[in-house]
């Protein structure tokens, strides 16, 4: 099974699979299948203990990668979105009114006085003179802001609030406190990044590389734009097809393209061109095809388990690991001499081995482990079990 980021998501490693993994590692250092780790042992207890921090490390791994997701980010990891598709988060509001005063004669109230309703605290915007007279009662009119963002500061009118300054009888908002409101949610602030970006998301890369997609003859598509790394320039677009050439796909990149943007050849790939009419008007359109490249691998078995099974038994196991690698790599990634060295030796039995790559016959030889095969973007490495030899050999 795979862990941590796989093509269906992030895959948490829990604490049992990483003691199942320690156990097994057990069983081929001791080349004893039958050993069981028993945490009531040293090594039991020393690994149970590594096993521990390394199931906290995997879940801090797991929050990680929630949080360079669109779909799971929150806080300040879903601003970054925010930032990306330059719509910030919408900010929350102070609830705002005004309020009638009544107290003593042309006594000031200062600004900033705070008075407060039930447990909601608002300050005074200026100062209020209490120098009008109704029915005997002296009274000011002052304007208050909320001391707290948020919409739970919104109230309804005629309210009584109080306040710690002297002077002062009674205090009543003769119409509605309002305008408070929340930092926008997560959720809420969410799903308006995802419509700015399905926005953003124009027919030259979104629309266009699921309508080609979806044809019959094509296997897989990158496109390159002015935002993609490595980018094209300006107002142009470079696809790269892996598949059937086939005028559906000319036809297809004509109808998602945003119109004005050109499509670009690639010289180091196969590069197809068509123009075509419509409505009055001429379009040349183009795209590319993958070229493939191969190499030549030889696996020299030095050493398994049991010596007397040192036979062609692991030949095919041998040949799958390297075609899932190769086989599996992006248009212009480079092949890992290490990766390679790394899927063999990850085979159950198999304790050693010589591994020599090369890109033609005359240079395949061991590498150094940080040995990486370049390509061309324009081209794939591809190969077959007739690409791969596998020997066992005496040390």
């Amino acid at each position: 099974m795979d862990f941590g980021v796989t093509d269906t998501g992030f895959v948490l490693k829990s604490f049992l699979d990483i003691m199942k993994d320690i156990e097994k590692r057990y069983k081929a250092r001791l080349q004893d299948n039958e050993y069981t780790l028993d945490f009531n042992t040293p090594e039991g207890i020393h690994s149970e203990a590594i096993g521990f921090e390394l199931s906290k490390l995997w879940e801090e791994l797991l929050d990680f990668n929630n949080q360079i997701n669109l779909n799971t980010a929150t806080g300040i990891y879903l601003d970054y979105f925010g930032t990306l598709l330059r719509t910030p988060r919408n900010p929350g509001a102070y609830a705002t009114g005004q309020v009638k005063i009544t107290g003593e004669k042309n006594r000031v109230i200062p600004a900033q006085t705070i008075i407060k309703y039930a447990e909601k605290e608002y300050r005074l915007l200026s100062n209020v003179t209490l120098d009008k007279l109704d029915n005997n009662e002296y009274y000011g009119v002052g304007f208050i802001q909320a001391v707290e963002i948020g919409d739970e500061s919104n109230i309804t009118s005629d309210v009584s609030f109080t306040t710690e300054y002297g002077g002062v009888a009674k205090i009543i908002n003769d119409a509605d406190i309002n305008g408070g409101a929340d930092d926008e949610s997560d959720s809420l602030y969410r799903a308006r990044l995802k419509r700015k970006q399905a926005i953003e998301q124009t027919a030259t890369h979104s629309a266009l590389y699921n309508g080609l997609m979806a044809l019959e003859n094509v296997k897989n598509v990158l496109i390159l734009d002015p935002e993609t790394e490595p980018a094209t320039e300006a107002g142009t677009i470079k696809i790269f097809l892996e598949g059937t050439p086939d005028d559906k796909i000319f036809e297809t990149i004509l109808d998602l393209k945003a119109d004005g943007i050109l499509t670009l050849g690639e010289n180091e790939a196969e590069i197809f061109e068509k123009k075509i009419t419509r409505g009055g008007f001429s379009r040349k359109i183009t795209y590319n095809l993958l070229k493939y490249s191969t190499l030549q691998i030889k696996v020299e078995v030095v050493r398994v388990k049991n010596e007397a099974e040192k036979d062609n038994r692991y030949t095919p196991l041998i040949k799958q690991e390297i075609l899932n690698y190769i086989n599996n790599l992006e248009t212009g990634e480079g092949a890992s001499y290490l990766k390679v060295y790394s899927e063999i030796l990850g085979i159950d039995d198999i304790r050693k081995i010589r591994l020599k790559m090369g890109t033609i016959e005359s240079n395949v030889q061991e590498q150094e482990f940080t040995k990486i095969f370049s390509i061309p973007l324009g081209q794939k490495f591809k190969i077959n079990e007739n690409n791969i030899e596998v020997f066992y050999v005496s040390e």
